[in-house]
């Protein structure tokens, strides 16, 4: 349990560097990074981790990594379509609930509460 959340929380590290240096070489201040490995090899537990925390960090060299990473431990495809679905679920889930929280900090601050109604039109209003 203690490795899975050193790698849960050493993913989110790994991505924001790799988006550092993406921006440094697209304002001209360094180079790429070069293509990240995978943060862990060999527990199958490990690297689902990683892969979900990669897909939580929004981080497509990290994806790719973490996928040949359990790729090579055995994991076949519908595994790891599984395993992102979850992590993808995961990462909407939390979007909801932290906008959802958001949406309640505004209306404390404004002194009322928005009704329902008026949050789902704002809501539609945003998708369309």
């Amino acid at each position: 349990m203690v490795e899975s959340v050193t790698t849960a929380r050493a993913v989110p590290n790994q991505a924001i560097a790799l988006l550092a240096s993406r921006i440094d070489e697209l304002l001209g201040g360094g180079p790429a990074a070069e293509e990240m490995s995978p943060l862990v090899v060999g527990a199958k537990e490990q690297v689902l981790v990683a892969l979900g925390a990669s897909v939580g960090a929004n981080s497509h060299a990290l994806l790719r990594a973490h996928i040949a990473a359990a790729r090579e431990l055995g994991f076949v495809a519908r595994e790891l379509a599984t395993a992102i679905a979850m992590a993808e679920h995961v990462q909407q889930r939390a979007g909801e609930v932290t906008a959802k929280r958001a949406t309640t900090m505004l209306d404390e601050l404004d002194g009322m509460a928005r009704p329902a109604a008026r949050r789902a039109k704002a809501l539609e209003e945003v998708r369309s």
